[in-house]
């Protein structure tokens, strides 16, 4: 299965940078939960991480932005106190 995400191969200017790809949709590992995105923020800080000039740089290719909010589609092993359904947010 497969999702499509705005991810940089290099650090620049969004507009030059950024591409929509397809990308393998992973299972969650024990403990985490896998979300099913329905908005996500875009931060001015975003930017400067997409420049490289903001925080620690993250490993290449990486999906832009960091904040969102959606639905719990699937649970990773050990993972309580959340059910399938369950609508929430995660900040950067």
């Amino acid at each position: 299965m497969h999702q499509s995400a705005i991810r940089h191969h290099s650090f620049g200017e969004p507009l030059e940078v950024l591409q929509l790809e397809q990308i393998p949709r992973p299972d969650p590992e024990p403990g985490e939960v896998r979300v099913q995105l329905e908005a996500a923020t875009i931060n001015p800080s975003d930017s400067g991480m997409i420049g490289g000039s903001y925080g620690r740089l993250r490993e290449l290719p990486a999906v832009a932005g960091r904040e969102g909010v959606g639905v719990v589609e699937k649970l990773g092993t050990g993972v309580s106190g959340v059910a399938l359904g369950t609508r929430v947010r995660f900040p950067g």
